[in-house]
């Protein structure tokens, strides 16, 4: 694992400026996590390891619209949402949640479930200090 950089101490962890900004801002909403069951290949053993499903609480902002200029119809459509969620809070720390197992978990925020269809980590030093998710209204 890299070293702790001076960013790291400031922005990532669950006394950071990403869970700081979140409360401070009123921004912070409770949301739920449900981690989707995930199976990975480890080469070193030549196994596939077969994780649970897994719900945890998370601080997040509230779902934001994506501007009209954003909308492609093919990533983004008409009706997908974005939101930041902090990396760790004195629950659970997801900064080592892979960005894989991430998509096409479910979050659910204000009683609504949302598919997460894309997790941009953002990164302060060498650690995760929150992710933006790209999210769809499930089906």
């Amino acid at each position: 694992m890299a070293t702790k950089t001076l960013f790291d101490g400031i922005f990532a962890g669950p006394n950071g400026i990403a869970e700081t900004l979140l409360k401070t801002l009123g921004l912070e909403q409770q949301a739920v996590v449900h981690l989707r069951v995930c199976e990975q290949y480890d080469p070193t053993t030549g196994r596939t390891i077969k994780a649970p499903a897994e719900s945890f609480t998370v601080n997040a902002s509230p779902p934001l619209a994506y501007s009209i200029n954003e909308i492609d119809g093919s990533n983004i459509l008409q009706g997908d949402v974005h939101n930041i969620i902090g990396a760790s809070d004195l629950k659970r720390d997801i900064s080592t949640v892979s960005k894989e197992r991430l998509i096409r978990s479910i979050l659910n925020i204000n009683g609504e479930d949302l598919t997460i269809i894309n997790a941009m980590p953002m990164v302060s030093g060498t650690e995760i200090a929150g992710f933006e998710l790209h999210l769809r209204k499930v089906e």
